[in-house]
């Protein structure tokens, strides 16, 4: 007898997939770096004391300082008339605002001030939380502190945000006049160096100076 051809193809193993691996020393790098970030971004709080570095432009217009329950607030304050409070733009301090400070202090006593993580403001409330809510009671404890009643408020980047948000949860401190209109604006940096606000209360648009000395038109100091 013939034997039957076997027509079974041989089988094959499958050799197991290798992996690549990252060696260890780069991952335990790398794992390093991400912690050595977040405790940069999150954990690390710069000392309030030994700020030793003054700007010639505070040397100029000198720093003024009041004292509430939940800062130390630094300030500059130039002009007399209806009370205008500029809220230091985000990442920077009372600086920011220098080019608009002597012109709204031809009709008006203008504060700028650095809130909470700003500048040389030394924060007392160790439970301040950073959010737009304490952010926002930061502005009225200043307010308190100097005991303005009433007053336009502008901001520029993040501030801005606070400016509108205090005009919107206190309408009496930031109204313009008598027809409901808020008295806060959102400055807006155009590349040319065109400064603009844009009103909470509508979309005309004006130049900063215009803007708001029409917001502080019916301002009130206790």
């Amino acid at each position: 007898m013939v034997p039957l051809a076997d027509n079974t193809p041989p089988s094959t193993i499958e050799q197991p997939v290798r992996q690549r691996r990252w060696p260890r020393w780069l991952a335990a790098a790398v794992a390093l770096l991400v912690a050595a970030m977040l405790l940069g971004a999150y954990g690390w709080q710069p000392a309030e004391d030994g700020r030793a570095f003054r700007s010639p432009y505070l040397a100029q217009v000198g720093s003024r300082y009041a004292d509430t329950p939940t800062a130390r607030f630094h300030y500059v304050q130039a002009g007399a008339g209806t009370p205008v409070i500029l809220l230091s733009p985000g990442g920077t301090s009372v600086i920011g605002w220098k080019d608009q400070l002597d012109v709204l202090a031809r009709d008006h006593t203008v504060y700028v001030v650095d809130l909470p993580g700003q500048g040389y403001t030394q924060l007392k409330d160790s439970g301040f939380a950073f959010d737009l809510d304490a952010m926002v009671s930061a502005v009225g404890a200043f307010m308190d502190g100097l005991r303005v009643r009433q007053a336009a408020l502008a901001g520029n980047s993040w501030s801005g945000g606070w400016a509108l948000a205090f005009a919107q949860r206190h309408t009496l401190r930031a109204q313009r006049g008598g027809r409901g209109h808020l008295g806060a604006a959102l400055v807006r940096i155009t590349g040319n160096g065109d400064d603009r606000l844009r009103g909470l209360s509508g979309k005309r648009q004006a130049t900063s100076r215009h803007h708001v000395r029409a917001a502080a038109r019916s301002a009130t100091v206790w």
